[in-house]
């Protein structure tokens, strides 16, 4: 009678899990997009700065987020939420340095 249970809270935390991921991932993408979206359709030059301050702005207050919750989710108890965060972070820095080298 256990064997269910425990398979039903499995996939329950597996699928807290995916969500965590898809929610804050999603939130990063969107605004990135938004962000190459209104650089693309605006002709002006500064407006396109702006536009990149704005999204660079936007991706710092996300990586800010994410790291201040890491801490709380360990604080909690919720450890592989947390090192799905400490992933994420790892991923965005990573992609962060390729982009900038390969600007150069």
């Amino acid at each position: 009678m256990n064997e269910p249970e425990n398979g039903y809270l499995n996939s329950k935390r597996k699928s807290n899990k995916s969500k965590h991921i898809v929610l804050r991932a999603g939130i990063l993408v969107i605004t990135l997009l938004l962000m190459v979206i209104r650089s693309a359709y605006t002709g002006n030059g500064w407006w396109v700065l702006m536009s990149l301050i704005l999204g660079f702005g936007l991706a710092i207050i996300w990586f800010l987020f994410i790291l201040i919750e890491t801490f709380i989710l360990y604080s909690k108890k919720k450890a592989d939420l947390a090192k799905i965060n400490i992933i994420m972070l790892g991923v965005f820095i990573f992609s962060g340095v390729v982009i900038f080298f390969y600007l150069q």
